[in-house]
């Protein structure tokens, strides 16, 4: 509190903190005056790589499905659209980097398939891992569930 016995918010919002599995991770705060006060309430709000919208957090337009999961030489994705809109889906590495769009269309509400056989855009096969497929409405990301490629 300052000398006016106010609130003082800080609020940041990019801050990064990596942690490390099987260890103690701790959030130091340091100040460089006298007057730092009490801390009363942190809130952390974590965010993920995927960069998912609440706006469609309740599941409306999503990937239902991915069968055979893992796979070997190709994967069924099922989704369901609640709304006319764009849709694309899109194959990601780890990284987050596309390595192939699968759709990219306008689409009426309904329930859709389409079949992934684990190329990228270069047509190469892509290495054994983890993926990830992702569900784009209007821009933005709303859906996105693992795929696993296994080595033939």
């Amino acid at each position: 509190m300052d000398i006016t016995m106010a609130w003082t918010t800080y609020v940041y919002d990019s801050l990064l903190i990596t942690l490390k599995p099987g260890f103690s991770n701790n959030i130091r705060f340091a100040v460089k005056t006298s007057d730092f006060g009490n801390l009363d309430e942190i809130v952390v709000r974590p965010v993920t790589i995927t960069g998912l919208s609440d706006k469609y957090a309740e599941g409306k337009s999503k990937i239902t499905a991915i069968y055979p999961n893992p796979f070997i030489d190709q994967t069924r994705i099922e989704y369901n659209i609640n709304e006319y809109c764009s849709v694309r889906i899109e194959l990601l590495n780890m990284t987050g980097h596309v390595l192939t769009t699968l759709s990219d269309s306008k689409k009426e509400p309904g329930k859709y398939e389409l079949v992934w056989d684990g190329l990228n855009t270069s047509g190469h096969k892509v290495p054994a891992g983890i993926y990830y497929c992702t569900l784009v409405i209007n821009s933005q990301k709303v859906s996105l569930k693992k795929v696993v490629v296994l080595v033939k």
